[in-house]
């Protein structure tokens, strides 16, 4: 069921118009690799230069984050770190709302931007997320200690991954077009909160013909 959503989560943010996912990657210690598995995720749906960062220290901070990013990852989060009203503003996104500030820019009164997009965050605590709604429009991944970790140091596994790139992003596509073969006979999303999701999710069952919806 994990790989179905996350595969589901990677293939849903290539619908633009399809609600996003917020996916919390959580472990009860560290060195489970949840950082690293959320950047090689941020790269196969956004890739982007930047590496990981933690949640912002101010609402302007948070601000720039989830507006600048089509992809957006919070990384070792602790509880509290993320404040209720950003929580809050974590389900607009994940319905590729827009947020409205007006201290972003000293010299212009309020400034609107696009913010849509999956977020993704990485954490100890599996409670990180306490707004009932958010929590509603979160996948959850547990990370459990596995002895292969470490047995590669971090850049052996970035190179690894980057030599794999262009065949996982072909494989990427190839769903992509077979999803959107398969969505007009897809109806089994009635009453979910995230119905696009659901819909890519129940389309990559049969595609990869899997049991389960």
């Amino acid at each position: 069921e994990d790989r179905m959503n996350c595969l589901g989560a990677i293939v849903n943010n290539y619908f633009s118009e399809h609600h996003q996912p917020i996916m919390v990657l959580h472990s009860e210690s560290g060195e489970t690799a949840k950082s690293p598995t959320a950047f090689y995720l941020r790269q196969l749906m956004d890739a982007q230069a930047d590496e990981l960062s933690g949640a912002p220290g101010d609402r302007v901070g948070f601000t720039r984050m989830i507006c600048g990013n089509r992809v957006t990852v919070f990384d070792d989060v602790a509880v509290c770190a993320l404040p209720n009203k950003w929580q809050t503003s974590l389900n607009g996104f994940s319905m590729n709302g827009t947020e409205t500030t007006k201290r972003l820019y000293s010299s212009a009164g309020t400034v609107t931007m696009d913010a849509a997009g999956t977020t993704i965050i990485t954490s100890n605590h599996a409670s990180v997320l306490s707004v009932q709604q958010t929590k509603e429009r979160a996948l959850y991944f547990e990370f459990l200690q596995n002895s292969t970790v470490g047995t590669k140091t971090p850049n052996q596994y970035r190179d690894d991954f980057n030599n794999a790139m262009p065949s996982l992003l072909r494989t990427v596509f190839d769903l992509i077009s077979e999803v959107i073969r398969v969505l007009p006979t897809v109806t089994d999303h009635d009453g979910h909160r995230n119905k696009g999701l659901v819909s890519v999710i129940n389309a990559l069952h049969k595609v990869l013909d899997v049991n389960g919806s």
